[in-house]
């Protein structure tokens, strides 16, 4: 059955599996280990990833870690996007 978003009425909530929660919750807890680089963020720094997901108890399995890489490059997708529309906006010949 589909239930509405909390936040977004116009979107339906999606049912998650054990796994995609388990990555979602290591990657929320990995949110302020973003390594910044000159245009951006680059990508989370594991080492520090590790550590956050030790001090939250969490368990990672191999499918958890592909699911939260998964988020992670999503992530830097869509900034990527933002950052190429802003741009275009800058470079727009106004009228």
């Amino acid at each position: 059955m589909e239930q509405e978003c909390g936040w977004d009425r116009d979107r339906p909530t999606i049912a998650l599996t054990e796994d995609a929660a388990d990555a979602l919750e290591v990657y929320a807890v990995s949110q302020t280990q973003w390594c910044p680089g000159s245009v951006g963020f680059t990508g989370l720094d594991y080492a520090r990833v590790r550590q956050a997901v030790e001090w939250a108890d969490l368990e990672v399995t191999p499918r958890i870690f592909d699911l939260f890489r998964l988020l992670e490059a999503k992530r830097l997708s869509l900034w990527n996007e933002e950052r190429a529309e802003a741009l275009k906006k800058t470079k727009a010949p106004k009228k």
